[in-house]
């Protein structure tokens, strides 16, 4: 119990409907980065991947937090699962309507909504609870700030 499972005062469905509503947005990303260049595709599709193993455990451990039985959380982990790839159908879908010179602009504004939807779940969900919970425990501040230290280091060092 006092490891917390996101904040356990936001109620279940607008965490998970924020979550449903990223991934939906990652399928359609992974559709329209593949339409403008094979090399965004391929950066996309190796980003995605590895962002959704850590992003689909984060969220079945949520859920499992939030549910407390297994049986209950397997629904909704299914749900979340199908999500990616609704997300690539709907856009493949809706590629055949949109033409080609605005299938730029198109793609920013899907991948403006997946960036921005996933960084408000984890500043709800994860950052502002971790901070209050701060207050008590500073060894997890600690390793707060060397995951912020490793992150700049890959980033500086990709760049």
């Amino acid at each position: 119990d006092d490891i917390p499972s996101g904040d356990n005062r936001k109620p279940l469905l607008l965490f998970f409907s924020s979550i449903i509503l990223h991934s939906l947005f990652d399928g359609a990303l992974l559709v329209i980065s593949n339409n403008l260049v094979q090399a965004a595709f391929v950066t996309v599709m190796v980003s995605l991947a590895i962002h959704k193993l850590f992003e689909a455990m984060s969220v079945s451990s949520i859920l499992l937090g939030r549910q407390g039985s297994v049986q209950r959380t397997i629904p909704l982990v299914l749900l979340y699962l199908a999500s990616f790839p609704t997300g690539v159908a709907i856009a493949s879908i809706l590629r055949t309507f949109v033409r080609d010179e605005l299938l730029h602009p198109f793609a920013l504004i899907v991948m403006a909504a997946a960036i921005g939807n996933l960084v408000s779940c984890l500043l709800y969900d994860f950052v502002l609870p971790s901070l209050r919970r701060f207050k008590h425990a500073k060894e997890e501040l600690a390793w707060l700030a060397l995951g912020i230290a490793v992150a700049a280091v890959v980033l500086g060092v990709c760049h």
